[in-house]
């Protein structure tokens, strides 16, 4: 089966059918396979009226036992539901952000506003108490409120105990935090 879209087939693909949830099935007329059109993105999912719930909670900073006990869904559950809200903000995001790519889109003029926060993180190991800041910077449309970023200084893959040695083999244990090599910072 040769894999053409559905918009693009004309009179390739047939309606065959629906399936137990209620999804468009399509058979090819070349080659007699059956498949599925696209699903609701709540598929599979027994309560998908707690959504609403869910993520109102979530805005609202609610702790996740709250969540649990305010929903009656399992702790699973409200796990699962996060993980889709999560899918569908990104999907809603990724719409709204490919207009940006259009050729003929024209960026309206706006006024941004720039902001950077700062996160105090607890330690991360007994042996090492130190608290550990992380710096975020946010850049926000000031008439539509949209938030372009929020960008964290936060690699995943950085070993600590791998940048301390090459900072001691370079000599910067006996720098001052925040200077480059230079008694001024201008380094």
């Amino acid at each position: 089966m040769r894999e053409v879209p559905l918009s693009q087939a004309g009179s390739q693909y047939i309606a065959f059918g629906k399936t137990s949830s209620g999804t468009q099935r399509y058979r090819c007329l070349e080659c007699k396979k059956t498949f599925t059109g696209a699903q609701k993105p709540t598929s599979g999912q027994r309560r998908p009226e707690k959504n609403r719930d869910v993520f109102i909670l979530m805005v609202n900073r609610v702790p996740l036992s709250r969540i649990v006990e305010t929903t009656t869904l399992s702790p699973q559950a409200v796990y699962d539901k996060m993980e889709f809200i999560y899918k569908q903000c990104r999907l809603y995001s990724g719409a709204r952000e490919a207009k940006l790519l259009e050729s003929d889109f024209i960026l309206p003029k706006m006024y941004v506003a720039v902001d950077r926060q700062y996160y105090l993180i607890n330690w991360l190991k007994r042996d090492d108490r130190r608290a550990v800041q992380l710096n975020a910077i946010a850049t926000a449309d000031l008439k539509s409120g949209y938030v372009f970023g929020m960008h964290l200084n936060f690699d995943e893959s950085a070993i600590a105990s791998e940048i301390e040695a090459a900072a001691a083999a370079a000599g910067d244990a006996h720098l001052t935090p925040g200077l480059s090599g230079s008694t001024h910072g201008f380094g």
